[in-house]
């Protein structure tokens, strides 16, 4: 665990900084600033915030989400997060995929049904 003052603190602070900004990190793949405001609104580094984000946000938000953050979106995310060493500009974009992945949960748990339950 970082303790105050720590890099890893300071590299939180920075990743919520570029959160609240408006734009998207100009050095982010298309693929991902596209996904920006997605960022705004799930991309929360602390795991109770993003929580309770999730579980506030109605069914076709999140349903939104998952759609958005697909497969390709994966790996784009993964790509910049290894390119860019886990910097402070890729790392809400890291919060953006972990997001995903329990909104996925969070739909599955509303609807009764298992994240990995396909329906034709």
């Amino acid at each position: 665990m970082a303790s105050e003052g720590s890099d890893d603190s300071e590299e939180g602070a920075v990743s919520q900084r570029i959160v609240r900004a408006r734009n998207a990190p100009a050095a982010a793949p298309p693929q991902l600033r596209a996904l920006w405001p997605l960022v705004l609104r799930f991309g929360v580094s602390d795991d109770a915030a993003r929580a309770r984000a999730l579980g506030e946000a109605p069914y076709k938000e999140l349903a939104g989400l998952v759609d958005a953050v697909d497969a390709d979106a994966f790996a784009a995310i993964n790509r910049y997060l290894d390119e860019t060493g886990n910097s402070a500009e890729s790392v809400p974009f890291g919060d953006l995929a972990q997001a995903a992945t329990e909104a996925a949960q969070v739909l599955a748990a509303r609807s009764g049904t298992s994240p990995t339950t396909e329906t034709s």
